[in-house]
């Protein structure tokens, strides 16, 4: 019983984590839609610049 808690517990933080980086790609998305650069974008989301510059490539146009 107690390691079921517990990792029900884990999960709903891996879904957290998983939720917010998920947002914050596309708000990294939206940044580099609006013209701001990598570098400022992966300060501001906490983003690697890497995933960042990935995203980038991507180039998804509005939706």
């Amino acid at each position: 019983m107690m390691w079921s808690k517990y990792g029900k517990q884990e999960g709903r933080q891996e879904g957290k984590q998983e939720g917010s980086q998920q947002k914050a790609r596309e708000i990294a998305l939206n940044l580099l839609r609006e013209g701001m650069t990598v570098e400022a974008i992966a300060h501001i989301t906490s983003l690697p610049l890497e995933t960042v510059q990935q995203l980038q490539q991507l180039n998804i146009p509005y939706s």
